[in-house]
């Protein structure tokens, strides 16, 4: 079953949310789609997931970014970026890399990680992740 809906996320910008989940009700994927389609205007070449515009970038979170991606971290270590911010804007977000921690994105990759969040055994995804989940190779 997929239920859809589109919301007012952003001033300028409509966002559709796509839930999907199985006959139990267990979601398994949730995603946001920037599409040009529902904002009358060419956005999508210049706007991020998260509604950033190319240059523009809140809350990006360098220490995130270079753990999450070490592929990242060693361009930047041989010079072949200025920092993990740079690298972002300039291929990150065109691979769809995340510039900061996406706790809906992680629980609907990691459903055990998601029931572990609902029983309250884990106070958050983000939690586990830097305890755990990055070593395990967990889909962000």
């Amino acid at each position: 079953m997929t239920a859809a809906m589109t919301v007012v996320a952003l001033p300028a910008m409509a966002q559709r949310v796509c839930i999907e989940s199985e006959t139990n009700g267990r979601i398994v994927c949730g995603r946001v789609i920037n599409d040009a389609r529902y904002n009358n205007r060419d956005d999508d070449r210049t706007i991020d997931r998260y509604g950033n515009r190319d240059r523009d970038v809140n809350n990006f979170d360098e220490r995130f970014y270079l753990t999450a991606y070490p592929d990242v971290k060693a361009a930047v270590a041989r010079g072949q970026f200025r920092d993990g911010y740079a690298h972002y804007q300039k291929a990150g977000r065109f691979e769809g890399r995340f510039p900061r921690f996406n706790e809906a994105s992680y629980l609907a990759k990691n459903p055990d990680v998601a029931e572990a969040v609902r029983r309250r055994s884990i106070r958050s995804g983000y939690e586990h992740w830097v305890k755990v989940g990055r070593f395990e190779n967990r889909q962000l």
